[in-house]
C-alpha cells in the first residue's frame, strides 16, 4: 500500500475527539484500521494526475477542511526534495 493518499470521511469524524472513538477494526478494503462506523477511500495515488496536477511522492501528513457547501478539501504534504513533495 505505499505511496496511495487515503482520506477518512464520516458524520461522527467532526464530533468526536481522538479519545472517543473506539476500538481499531481489522483493515478494510483498502488495507486501513479504522474504528467501527468510519470509512476510507483511495483519492489519489502518487504520480497520478488529477485535476491538472500530478500528485506528489510519499505523502506523510495531511488534514481535510470543510467547505460552506457541505462538502471538503483534503489538503497533503510531503517532504521529498527538488519540488517533488
Amino acid at each position: 500500500m505505499t505511496h496511495h493518499l487515503l482520506a477518512v470521511s464520516t458524520s461522527k469524524a467532526a464530533t468526536s475527539s481522538l479519545a472517543s472513538i473506539g476500538p481499531l477494526q481489522a483493515p478494510d478494503q483498502n488495507g486501513v484500521r479504522l474504528p467501527k462506523g468510519y470509512s476510507s477511500r483511495i483519492v489519489a495515488y502518487s504520480g497520478q494526475n488529477l485535476f491538472g496536477y500530478r500528485w506528489h511522492a510519499a505523502p506523510d501528513g495531511g488534514n481535510t477542511f470543510a467547505t460552506d457547501e457541505g462538502g471538503w478539501i483534503y489538503v497533503s504534504n510531503s517532504e521529498m526534495k527538488n519540488r517533488a513533495g
